[in-house]
């Protein structure tokens, strides 16, 4: 018995022994401070699209307060939208951390905020690890197109084009139902009233300058202004294309010197103010030609189905036809000078020269729309608007394009834009709508 106990006693001693053999040191518990600094390097204060990403990345700058911190800090963001918290990745660079993310904005609500939570290292990671210091990015949502004219007592009304004789004083005409008339400006859109006229079948408009115009009605008949739309009067006119609707553009030279361009190919001159014209018969294409300009007195360009690009000399006596390789429909035409312009349409198609039109240079705008409009402040930036009210901006006279605007953003079947000092007017339905230059 007595050996018993002594094998007992002495297993207890060695086990004993051996576990505090086996008794390792405590960890020192190491202490983080809070950083010198959170600094977001760029990213901050941008303006972006409701449910989508911001153009630029934000990039948020740490200095710790010792250098043997960087490799103990975690972070994540908040925001008041769970799916807001984006990706993000972070790198050492001269014994500071940088943390690179981009953000997509899923609200429009305004203003937008996303936090950044600096924290030590632990393992439980949102929200309980012990938080180090912080820092607020904001973000604004672009402001969509405005509108700022309609009338719901019109019956079936449309709106087709617009005209300022100055950027106060302005007109939009339209097929009106049952009003007869068109509406007006005098504060350079603010407010607009209506004008009596005999007729409410207003389509086109064409100015030679900012008094003297034509308005096109039904069976492409005109009537005359000498004041920018503030009353017309009717001419001794003869339609230069038959059919109702089938001139697509007019160019005014002066008063009694027009052009015009239409359905099949029709190309049309008068040099008497409409009472009788001439019809250009080199061309035997059925293309429709839906738009035309010209550079100086001389040289005009015209634009239509098919990708088809037309050019004249001699101010529309005789025309050519210009090798460009697009087969969507061309809607608008528009030269800077005789030899600088740009072409453009369907499926945000755009194709510019630089050398009157012999050679073309295809462009990617990024607008997956019509393109109706394009307009250039000078040489080197301009603008481009679609259907479906989206926008583009250049800066380098078109080669590379920013979108402003998405498409139904505000609008989403514009007929018509016009450009003016500090805005956009657009047009859709019987409802005048307007985008601000100015907050871009």
């Amino acid at each position: 018995m007595k050996k018993i106990y002594l094998y007992i006693f002495s297993f207890i001693v060695f086990f004993i022994g051996c576990a505090k053999e086996d008794e390792q040191p405590e960890t020192p518990i190491i202490q983080i401070n809070p950083p010198k600094n959170i600094t977001i390097v760029s990213g901050n204060n941008q303006i972006g699209f409701p449910y989508e990403y911001l153009k630029d990345s934000i990039v948020i700058e740490i200095t710790p307060d010792n250098i043997e911190d960087l490799t103990n800090y975690s972070y994540y963001f908040k925001s008041n939208d769970y799916y807001s918290s984006p990706y993000a990745y972070d790198t050492i660079i001269e014994s500071k951390m940088y943390v690179y993310t981009k953000w997509r904005l899923n609200t429009d609500d305004e203003p937008q905020e996303l936090n950044f939570i600096l924290t030590e290292k632990c393992d439980d990671y949102y929200n309980k690890c012990d938080e180090l210091d912080s820092i607020s990015i904001s973000a604004n949502i672009k402001l969509p197109w405005k509108k700022i004219f309609t009338d719901a007592s019109w019956t079936g009304n449309e709106l087709f084009d617009v005209h300022f004789s100055n950027e106060k004083e302005g007109i939009v005409v339209g097929d009106l139902g049952f009003n007869d008339g068109y509406i007006k400006t005098l504060d350079g859109g603010i407010t607009w009233g209506s004008v009596n006229n005999n007729r409410s079948d207003l389509y086109q408009l064409s100015f030679s300058n900012p008094d003297t115009g034509i308005v096109i009605v039904t069976n492409n008949y005109a009537y005359f202004t000498n004041n920018g739309g503030q009353s017309f009067y009717q001419g001794n006119w003869t339609p230069p294309i038959v059919g109702h609707r089938s001139s697509s553009d007019y160019y005014m030279f002066n008063s009694k010197e027009i052009i015009t361009v239409g359905r099949e190919g029709a190309i049309a001159k008068t040099k008497d103010g409409g009472k009788s014209w001439t019809t250009y018969q080199g061309f035997t294409f059925k293309n429709y030609l839906y738009d035309i300009t010209c550079a100086d007195d001389k040289i005009c360009y015209a634009c239509g189905s098919i990708g088809k690009v037309i050019k004249s000399d001699d101010g529309g006596e005789t025309w050519e036809e210009k090798n460009l390789q697009l087969n969507e429909n061309l809607k608008t035409i528009y030269f800077i000078d005789v030899d600088f312009g740009f072409t453009a349409g369907e499926k945000g198609a755009l194709a510019r020269t630089i050398d009157g039109g012999i050679n073309w240079e295809i462009i990617q705008t990024g607008l997956r729309f019509t393109i109706i409009e394009i307009y250039f402040y000078s040489k080197d930036k301009g603008y481009i608007v679609s259907t479906s009210g989206e926008i583009g901006k250049t800066i380098d006279g078109g080669l590379t394009w920013e979108r402003l605007n998405k498409d139904n953003y505000g609008v989403s079947g514009l007929s018509r834009a016009y450009f003016k000092e500090n805005d956009i007017l657009g047009l859709q339905g019987g409802s005048i709508f307007k985008y601000e230059l100015s907050n871009e």
